[in-house]
């Protein structure tokens, strides 16, 4: 199957993919590049700076939980690369 990128940079994951894989409006998709190609996962719900799956919020599009948004908030939090 083809589909063309619009001037946005936009592209449709066709109906029959996203059925398959039980995606809905609003299903959160993890991007990533490997080898020359882009692999599409569903993102799991977890803090972005932690990894847990407890009490979370989305905070401007980025998962997190209260306990890393009362280290920041604190000045607590280290960010580790």
């Amino acid at each position: 199957m083809e589909r063309k990128i619009d001037e946005l940079g936009r592209l449709v994951i066709p109906m029959e993919f996203r059925r398959a894989l039980g995606w809905t409006t609003g299903t959160r998709v993890k991007m990533e590049l490997k080898g020359g190609c882009i692999n599409l996962t569903k993102n799991e719900s977890r803090c972005s700076f932690c990894g847990s799956v407890h009490e979370l919020k989305d905070v401007k599009g980025v998962r997190v939980c209260d306990r890393c948004i009362i280290d920041i908030k604190y000045g607590e939090f280290q960010e580790v690369y």
